[in-house]
């Protein structure tokens, strides 16, 4: 007869948030997680989260010496009232051109190993961005350190877990999306995907 497997509460584990107020940060990865649904039933959305790294570290813990991230979640268009559009913006320090957006912008390479300046707040137990400016003259950026940066092939269980709802996701994740092809899961979109929505960059 197998032993039985007792189970109690486990090992504690105590959230650490950033502080809230102004904080140097820098694009440490930007993820494609596919076409994820549609609020309320809605027709899918190309999505991608953009992961920031903190100046603030983990003070306890296993995580502790190491940096914080912090993650903003936008559909995938350039479009002039996109919200993406706006932070890139704002984290580059200059407009985006309709022309660059005409021809596609490569938005990992565009703001990945960019610092900026992020305004965090706190709200119903969770730190989220308020607001990202460029970083004002004469403030440094925040430089890269592998001691206590996240490990280069970290991903995030957000971001996996976001990709296995996708409707529509990746076979490889590269910049370009024409390049590397689709493949449906198992829940079909509501509508095909055009070739508007897989020109992401």
């Amino acid at each position: 007869m197998d032993e039985e497997i007792v189970i109690g509460e486990g090992p504690a584990f105590e959230r650490e948030l950033p502080k809230q107020g102004s904080c140097v940060a820098r694009v440490w990865r930007v993820f494609n997680v596919g076409l994820q649904p549609g609020f309320k039933g809605g027709n899918p959305k190309p999505t991608v989260i953009i992961y920031f790294v903190l100046s603030h570290k983990y003070s306890k813990g296993d995580f502790s010496g190491k940096r914080m991230l912090i993650n903003q979640k936008y559909v995938a268009g350039l479009g002039g009232k996109s919200y993406l559009r706006r932070d890139a913006q704002a984290i580059m320090g200059r407009a985006i051109e309709d022309e660059e957006v005409k021809k596609g912008l490569g938005i990992r390479k565009a703001i990945e190993g960019v610092s900026c300046l992020i305004q965090i707040i706190h709200e119903n137990g969770y730190a989220n961005i308020r607001g990202i400016m460029s970083l004002p003259d004469g403030v440094p950026g925040l430089p890269e350190d592998p001691g206590a940066d996240p490990s280069p092939d970290y991903v995030p269980a957000y971001v996996t877990k976001l990709r296995e709802n996708a409707v529509v996701q990746e076979r490889v994740d590269l910049d370009k999306v024409a390049e590397k092809g689709w493949q449906q899961t198992d829940r079909p979109p509501a509508t095909p995907p055009t070739e508007k929505d897989l020109e992401i960059f």
